[in-house]
């Protein structure tokens, strides 16, 4: 089931926009054994303490460029364009987040990094680190964290790519 959420009646969505955070987060996978990197954040408490990296892109910055940015930034991960090793690769879902209270909307979409190196320098309000396996991933990560890596391997092992809400798939009825 999918929730609609819909504005004050009278709002000129087109000409008034709400404001929306756009986000770029990676599943990284490691080249030399499969393993996933997830990070964990300081600024952040509960299942939403561990996740996949990434961040918000800044004003008319396109994902792939707001990826390798913020890897680059936190990680000291450098990705470069999407025919390279060490590179933003495919598209893997779009992550539909709902407006809370303090939070603006906004949509995380996720890419493949395939790397080799697996060394990194954290920063950026990363504490933690570790390259995980899908079972040791659900004993790190949860609630939308979780479902939204889970979805992202399944779309990296498919072939497809997932568009979510909160982290769950949704299902296009017609």
């Amino acid at each position: 089931m999918t929730e609609t959420i819909t504005g004050p009646p009278g709002v000129d969505h087109f000409a008034d926009p709400a404001p929306r955070r756009a986000g770029a987060l990676a599943l990284v996978q490691s080249e030399e054994d499969g393993r996933y990197l997830v990070v964990r954040r300081g600024y952040r408490e509960g299942d939403a303490a561990w996740g996949l990296p990434g961040g918000s892109a800044a004003p008319n910055e396109l994902p792939r460029d707001a990826l390798a940015r913020t890897l680059a930034e936190k990680l000291d991960l450098r990705v470069t364009g999407p025919s390279s090793r060490g590179a933003v690769g495919r598209w893997l879902a779009s992550d539909h987040v709902p407006a809370a209270p303090g939070q603006f909307e906004g949509r995380n979409d996720v890419f493949h990094v395939s790397v080799w190196n697996r060394q990194l320098t954290l920063s950026g309000g990363y504490v933690d680190s570790a390259w995980v396996n899908v079972l040791e991933a659900q004993a790190l990560l949860g609630g939308h964290s979780l479902r939204r890596f889970e979805e992202s391997v399944h779309a990296l092992k498919n072939g497809s790519v997932r568009e979510l809400v909160h982290g769950r798939k949704v299902e296009h009825t017609r």
